[in-house]
């Protein structure tokens, strides 16, 4: 048992690994996204179970998907950007300083 957990991890299964990985998040998106929509025209009294096709049942899930996805991205580049500030702090006075020093180290080579 202790062979298996030492052993190095392949491309091969680190590609295994994503395509499952995929398939069954797609999986999980499709139902999810039906369920969702069944409640969501349930609420309002509307079968529609009896006229969603397999076909656009595929695609209910992409807008949301999408603004999710979205949704992500701007909370990742936020997140960048704070920890740009917080770990990489401006010193005005070191800046002052440097722009001071560069005017200086200009002037001395004319």
């Amino acid at each position: 048992m202790s062979d298996v957990s030492k052993r190095p991890t392949t491309q091969v299964d680190m590609i295994t690994r994503v395509a499952v990985t995929i398939s069954v998040m797609s999986l999980a998106a499709l139902v999810i996204s039906y369920i969702d929509h069944l409640l969501f025209y349930s609420y309002f009294g509307i079968p529609v179970n009896s006229y969603i096709q397999v076909s656009e049942a595929v695609v209910l899930f992409l807008p949301r998907f999408i603004s999710y996805v979205v949704g992500i991205i701007q909370a990742l580049l936020l997140c960048v950007i704070f920890g740009i500030f917080l770990f990489f702090p401006v010193d005005k006075e070191k800046k002052k300083s440097d722009n001071k020093e560069a005017k200086g180290d200009a002037s001395e080579e004319r």
